[in-house]
């Protein structure tokens, strides 16, 4: 094997599965993060999903009523996580509901910012969003991108990600032209 050939099977942390099972994780523990700041006569309250899960009372005065709605945001990084560990699903099955969950997911996030800002601007405050909102985004988004590629069959779940991103190819194609005969040229300036 090449030193620059790079391990494709088993369990490696760079495989398309094992990042999906990252990503997942970081979505399930965003929604009990603050995702957004709000700003109200100079006092600063995060709202996570949870927070618009349970609604928020002051003083047993209900200002937002609970939107359950949220509970999908919560469930849909759990239904992917638990798929990713079930052995009895077929890969581009699994792609296209991972897929489809994580997309109905981001909906339900950028609808979540939207009732937010409504419900910020009807009390006349500001709000903010904050890195655990954009690490959520980032997150969803690489999951499509991902789940679509093993879909498309572009790639397999145990695919390792390094290999995207290193010169295996370009090595077995230098390999190959110096296996035909034709010498490929070396970087070192020609000595005088």
């Amino acid at each position: 094997m090449n030193e620059n050939e790079v391990k494709t099977e088993g369990n490696s942390i760079f495989s398309v599965k094992m990042v999906l099972r990252i990503l997942a994780t970081i979505c399930m523990v965003v929604v009990f993060c603050p995702t957004f700041l709000v700003s109200c006569a100079g006092e600063e309250i995060g709202v996570s999903t949870m927070t618009a899960i349970e609604g928020v009372s002051i003083d047993g005065e209900e200002y937002v009523e609970p939107h359950l709605e949220m509970l999908i945001c919560v469930i849909i990084p759990i239904v992917i996580l638990v798929l990713l560990f079930v052995k009895n699903y077929a890969e581009r099955k699994a792609a296209g509901i991972i897929l489809g969950c994580t997309v109905v997911d981001l909906i339900m996030w950028l609808a979540f910012r939207a009732k937010v800002k409504e419900i910020v601007d009807e009390g006349y405050c500001t709000i903010k969003v904050t890195g655990w909102y954009m690490i959520n985004i980032a997150s969803m988004l690489l999951m499509i991108v991902l789940s679509y590629l093993v879909l498309t069959g572009k790639c397999i779940m145990e695919s390792d990600l390094r290999q995207a991103f290193s010169g295996v190819k370009i090595q077995g194609a230098s390999d190959s032209v110096s296996n035909s005969g034709i010498s490929v040229a070396s970087s070192a300036a020609p000595h005088m």
